[in-house]
Parts: C-alpha cells; sequence; structure tokens
C-alpha cells in the first residue's frame, strides 16, 4: 500500500486522536509506521491493530460476547482458540449464524455428512484495513451424520 507522505501525516493525525498518541508520525519507528498503514486502530482498544483490522485483544471471542454462541461450549472454546492464532480480520475461524444463510440446497452426500449449498448473506471477510465484507458469496456446509462425540468429528472436519 503507497501512500504520500500528506496522506500518511493527515491520516494519522486524525487517527492518533482517537488512540490518543502524543507521537507525531516521523517519531514513530518503522515498524510501527508500517503497522498503522497496513492494519490500522482497533476502534475498541484504540491501539493499533495486530493484523489486518484485527486485533488480539480485543477481537477473539468477540462473537461469545455479542452472544452468537454455537451453543456448544467445547466447540466456542475451539473457535476462541483459533482466533488466537490469527493475524488478521480476513483469515479467521468464526460461528455463522445460521439466520445468515439462505438458498439452502442439498449437493451431496458422504459416508459421515450431508453437503449444501447456501448463500452467506454477510459475505467472506476483505483483506483491509478496516473490517469490510465482500457481497454475499456461495459455501458449503456439511451436516454431521450420526456422530457421538460431534466435537471430536467437529474439530476433524475443521482442522482438515
Amino acid at each position: 500500500m503507497l501512500w504520500c507522505n500528506e496522506c500518511d501525516s493527515n491520516r494519522f493525525l486524525e487517527e492518533s486522536k482517537i488512540i490518543e498518541c502524543s507521537k507525531k508520525l516521523e517519531e514513530l519507528s518503522k515498524d510501527e509506521k508500517s503497522r498503522f498503514k497496513l492494519y490500522g486502530i482497533c476502534p475498541d482498544c484504540k491501539q493499533m491493530n495486530t493484523g489486518y483490522a484485527w486485533c488480539n485483544g480485543c477481537d477473539p471471542g468477540r462473537f461469545l460476547r455479542e452472544g452468537k454462541t454455537s451453543e456448544n461450549a467445547e466447540i466456542d472454546k475451539l473457535i476462541c482458540e483459533a482466533q488466537l492464532q490469527m493475524k488478521g480480520y480476513n483469515n479467521n475461524l468464526e460461528w455463522i449464524p445460521f439466520d445468515r444463510l439462505t438458498d439452502i440446497k442439498p449437493i451431496g452426500e458422504g459416508g459421515f455428512s450431508n453437503v449444501y449449498s447456501a448463500t452467506w448473506l454477510d459475505g467472506k471477510p476483505e483483506w483491509k484495513r478496516e473490517k469490510e465484507r465482500s457481497a454475499p458469496i456461495t459455501v458449503a456446509l456439511k451436516k454431521l451424520k450420526n456422530i457421538k462425540n460431534i466435537t471430536e468429528t467437529f474439530t476433524n472436519e475443521v482442522i482438515k
């Protein structure tokens, strides 16, 4: 991402007020400048993000704080632990509530699951400085069959 010096200074001045940063742009280290340009500012803690539109201090587990639980404590824990390892908003394991999916149609069946296509209304996270999403996209869903230990099976599917 290329910005001119004037854009850098103006954007930093604007955003530094948000995070109450007392430094001027020219006083930032090379690493701080790079992080500011690439990752932006966390709107919650007002610190520089740790990844693209991602703050490891605020974002992991946000889905639970917003009441978007899977209603399975082990799956929620798996998602939270995966989110702690994430480096950006665009490459993140997240819980998608069923009401955010439409046009669900069966497309196949395997030994352990039925496979469906669906439209994810929220779209995929974009690789940008702020949290943005694409237009709605088509995704594949798996409904696991007759599973005694659904968490172990789910974990194995996610890790693949």
